[in-house]
């Protein structure tokens, strides 16, 4: 009854002596219209097969709910003011994440304190656990203003069996001691490499239904640099991750199946997406070729293209079901383009369905971009339900 309303404001200041003796007249103030609530995101529909009954099955969510700190007026000056302030914000994103009713959500920018405030106890509040990996960086100001990336499972049916922080900032700096590099060239490689990115591995254990042994899973949930001018540096973090991954995956007494999840912050075209879709680059890739120094030599942070390779059977989920990637998965009035993706081993999982990303005339209706009063980020969510393979079943 309240929404479209002014509210009238009174204040003044008394003595706290027990009587209400007032110290200075009544200030009085009239507030704007009260806002109405913003329009709920329209629920999001699958297109594939359903998974309801179907065990095992998983539902997997990757979102980039940006952080507070990338949030700005400067960035973004087509959303109102008040729409980007995180405590607006952070009810949407939230009510996001539950209505998912995804199994395992893998979340970027996730900002320090407002995981531990408000994103983690709310989760929790939906029977949620989650873990937080925070960029190597110093926090941007006061404490906790930092971001990172974020792993939630559903209590009830996983747990965590093993976790490992990756840290691409410190890959760098061991490689650049085992090549033995000039310091010239050291503090070059340095340079293109060092941009604070983390990555999150988990294995996840279900706890089984009678009379069937517990199955796990190998998790990562990652976001890459972002720079357009540095498709190097993030090639380089996807062959170390990937590395990373086939490591935590292949065992001596068991192989993991394992999905992927993250901003990549590669398009379909770039050499990021067909190392991950293909387990190699053509030689002829332009993310190939030497960078140059401010001074104008060149450095080369990438090793030989028949190095750049792995052994993972990796599908991209969207494309597997769709045919094609989605036209964008995060939307300014800067940028369109596909940047997130839900990868997943094909020898031990299928994906199911997805939930396309809505159209763009429904993600305009309240701004003529993301974010907006209606969608929290500029990233939208992706979401994918998986079955289990019956060769994927790993008893311990």
């Amino acid at each position: 009854s309240e929404v479209g309303r002014r509210l009238r404001i009174e204040c003044y200041a008394v003595r706290p002596t027990g009587r209400e003796e007032q110290l200075r007249a009544r200030g009085v103030a009239h507030t704007e219209a009260v806002l109405g609530a913003p329009m709920a995101p329209l629920p999001r529909s699958f297109i594939g097969e359903s998974t309801e009954g179907v065990d095992p099955s998983l539902r997997m969510a990757s979102y980039n709910i940006l952080a507070e700190i990338y949030a700005t007026a400067h960035a973004y000056p087509y959303c109102e003011r008040w729409a980007l302030e995180w405590q607006y914000r952070a009810r949407v994103v939230i009510q996001e994440l539950i209505d998912t009713n995804a199994d395992v959500i893998c979340l970027q920018e996730a900002q320090r304190d407002h995981f531990e405030r408000d994103v983690e106890p709310a989760m929790k509040s939906a029977g949620y656990e989650g873990l937080f990996t925070q960029k190597s960086r110093e926090a941007m100001g006061a404490a906790g203003k930092v971001d990172g990336c974020a792993t939630f499972w559903k209590a009830q049916k996983y747990r965590v069996a093993e976790q490992r922080e990756l840290r691409f900032n410190d890959l760098a700096y061991a490689e650049a001691r085992a090549n033995r590099l000039s310091e010239r060239d050291e503090h070059a490689y340095l340079t293109r490499l060092v941009k604070d990115n983390v990555a999150q591995l988990l294995v996840l254990e279900d706890y089984p239904a009678p009379g069937r042994r517990s199955r796990r899973l190998a998790v990562a949930n990652t976001h890459l640099y972002s720079h357009r001018d540095f498709p190097d540096a993030k090639l380089w973090q996807s062959l170390s991750l990937i590395r990373q991954l086939d490591a935590f995956c292949n065992r001596q007494r068991e192989t993991l199946p394992c999905i992927m999840a993250g901003d990549l912050n590669s398009g379909p075209d770039s050499s990021v997406y067909e190392f991950l879709a293909t387990q190699g680059v053509s030689r002829g890739h332009p993310d190939l070729q030497p960078r140059h120094t401010a001074q104008g030599f060149p450095v080369n942070v990438l090793p030989d293209a028949r190095q750049i390779a792995h052994r993972l059977p990796l599908v991209s989920s969207y494309a597997s079901v769709l045919g094609v990637e989605p036209d964008f998965t995060n939307l300014t009035q800067q940028f369109r383009g596909t940047l997130d993706y839900i990868w997943y081993d094909s020898s031990a999982i299928r994906c199911a369905a997805v939930a396309p990303v809505p159209p763009l005339e429904q993600l305009t209706r309240a701004g003529p971009a993301l974010p907006s009063p209606q969608y929290p980020s500029d990233h939208v969510a992706l979401i994918a339900d998986f079955v289990f393979l019956p060769l994927s079943l790993i008893h311990i």
